[in-house]
């Protein structure tokens, strides 16, 4: 009998040692985010190495501001604020680091308001280590692993992941993978069947794909909001059988298929929609990629999240078609769906006329459906619109207490509900409650980092709050992801480069923003020609601005969507460069 060393890691009750902590520190300190700032580089070593050396009790502002910020022995915290503003910019910091790069990092170092002394703990615990000592192989034994050796690494980690899908498929051979917790057996929403991609060529890496993207877009598309699946064995068709007849047979709406070819170190995926019921085409795309054999999972996870994102998005290729077909006999009686569907295209334009109607179709819909989790949540994010757009009846106040009841509703219906997490998060944003909107926010961005909108939202409130360095990067992958954003997404990237007195940048991303036909995208285009000096070009944009909505205030509007001092700031002394001046009625 073998007999097993195990290397026993931290306890379950134990904070992470001191080498655990240094390494951390050492981490962090060799990041991007904190190379930018020197001083708050040496703030951070100097608490972790005073704590780490027992003297955390000497941590307070003087300390800090004589050993650290130079200050002498005449300073004052109650007159110069310096630690107090560097303490909150690095505990910012260190929020952005372990939502990027520090992510994965199995400790983490904290400073906890009111304080200057760190925290240290687990994030991610390392696991024990688990070692078997080395056995005399028999000579048949010994002829194998060499065999075995000679072949390429990357091959043996796909031999084994096939292996890992294989035997997933089998616990799930012959499941229907229907809606998420909290949609009703009775609601009917689009069902998908996503059928196994074909590798074209007979290499182990387009077998490996092949046979691993089903399963992932399954996955993936899961996290979206509002459709059925079906994977595995059940969405495999017989010999004689088309993927087509497959979602014939199946009820399926849409059947999604595909194919793998590589060739050297380049593979190029093949993904294609298709309507059941016709067979038409609906959407079509291919993907290249430079192939790192070493790294196959990254790629076919990235791979598969291109492909999911794009069909399965509020207004990606499934959602685009129904809201065509809406009227047709195959769409008209998914009743509650469509109500989101229509919930997205309000939030999508902001049209006043088509609040009403919504509102009215999604309370229809929970009075039918008190079990329809999206329902719930898409109400909260109309009661939402009402609080930001004084709509409705309700005053501000008593519509943004409705969007966080409605949504928190949807969370006990189903916890993993983007929408509702979005609702939430919106209505804390919108009632000054900064810290409980972002808490929400990056909740949503940890259920589905592949949804378009769940990133702009995260990214749109931080950067309308000011943090530009974390906001705009995840405004800007969420833009990218997306397959028709809306003008909105577009404008704190405006009014970043409008703080950075961008005139040229700030342009092309008001442009972009003026396909919603807004006027706040042709207050930005003025903005961005009067940096320029373009006086003429300025005045002609505030006259569009006029025409689509007379007497219209963008300062009052940007105040309403809760931007800091600075910003409006720079838009109000931009917009008297103009001549332009504040209505005296203000809409």
């Amino acid at each position: 009998m073998n007999e097993f060393t195990i290397t026993e890691g931290p306890l379950s009750d134990a904070r992470p040692v001191e080498s655990d902590v240094r390494a951390e520190l050492a981490s962090i300190l060799s990041s991007a985010l904190l190379q930018k700032s020197e001083r708050r580089r040496n703030f951070l070593k100097f608490i972790v190495e005073e704590t780490l050396d027992g003297r955390s009790s000497r941590l307070k502002g003087f300390t800090i501001a004589t050993e650290v910020f130079n200050r002498d022995a005449s300073f004052d915290g109650k007159l110069d604020p310096a630690v107090r503003l560097e303490a909150r910019r690095l505990r910012r910091d260190l929020d952005s680091y372990y939502f990027g790069e520090g992510r994965h990092d199995p400790v983490r170092i904290s400073i906890p308001k009111g304080t200057y002394v760190p925290c240290f703990e687990w994030h991610e615990r390392p696991a024990p280590v688990v070692t078997k000592p080395v056995e005399k192989a028999e000579p048949e034994e010994q002829e194998a692993a060499e065999a075995k050796a000679d072949r390429p690494k990357f091959l043996e980690r796909i031999g084994y992941t096939v292996l890992a899908v294989a035997l997933v498929a089998v616990f799930v051979a012959g499941w229907f993978l229907g809606p998420r917790r909290g949609t009703p057996d009775h609601v009917k929403l689009p069902a998908v069947v996503v059928v196994p991609f074909e590798a074209i060529g007979g290499t182990d890496t387009e077998q490996y794909l092949a046979a691993a993207m089903s399963p992932t877009l399954v996955d993936i598309l899961r996290r979206f909001p509002g459709m059925q699946l079906y994977g595995s064995i059940l969405s495999t068709p017989s010999p004689d059988q088309s993927p087509i007849a497959l979602g014939q047979d199946l009820g399926a709406a849409y059947v999604l298929t595909g194919t793998v070819q590589s060739e050297g170190e380049d593979v190029r995926i093949s993904a294609q929609l298709l309507e059941a019921a016709t067979g038409r085409l609906i959407w079509a795309r291919t993907f290249d990629r430079d192939l790192d054999p070493a790294d196959l999972i990254t790629a076919q996870n990235d791979l598969a999240a291109d492909i999911a994102t794009e069909i399965g998005q509020p207004y990606g290729a499934i959602n685009s078609n129904l809201n065509l077909n809406a009227n047709s006999s195959d769409v008209s009686d998914m009743e509650s769906y469509l109500c989101l569907l229509r919930a997205h295209a309000f939030w999508r334009d902001f049209e006043v006329a088509k609040f009403a109607p919504v509102v009215s179709c999604l309370q229809t819909a929970v009075r039918k459906n008190p079990d329809f989790s999206d329902a719930w949540a898409m109400l909260g994010r109309m009661h939402l619109a009402a609080g930001i757009f004084r709509l409705g009846p309700n005053d501000r106040n008593e519509s943004l207490a409705l969007a966080i009841e409605a949504g928190s509703h949807a969370l006990t219906l189903d916890p993993n509900s983007t929408l509702a997490l979005l609702a939430i998060s919106g209505a804390y944003h919108y009632s000054g409650i900064y810290a409980e909107a972002e808490r929400y926010a990056r909740m949503a961005v940890e259920q589905n980092p592949y949804d378009p909108l769940v990133l702009v939202n995260l990214g749109w409130r931080l950067a309308v709050r000011g943090n530009f360095e974390e906001g705009i990067p995840l405004v800007k992958s969420g833009i990218a992801r997306s397959a028709h954003p809306p003008g909105w997404y577009f404008h704190t990237l405006a009014i970043e480069r409008l703080m950075e007195g961008d005139g040229p940048g700030m342009l092309e991303f008001a442009n972009r923003a003026s396909s919603d036909g807004s006027a706040i995208s042709q207050s930005l285009i003025a903005m961005a020609f009067i940096i320029m000096d373009d006086h003429e070009a300025a005045q002609q944009a505030i006259a569009r601005m006029n025409e689509i909505s007379p007497d219209y205030d963008p300062i009052r509007a940007f105040l309403n969507h809760q931007a800091t001092d600075e910003i409006i700031g720079e838009m109000t002394q931009a917009l008297a460069r103009i001549g332009w001046t504040r209505p005296a009625k203000v809409q």
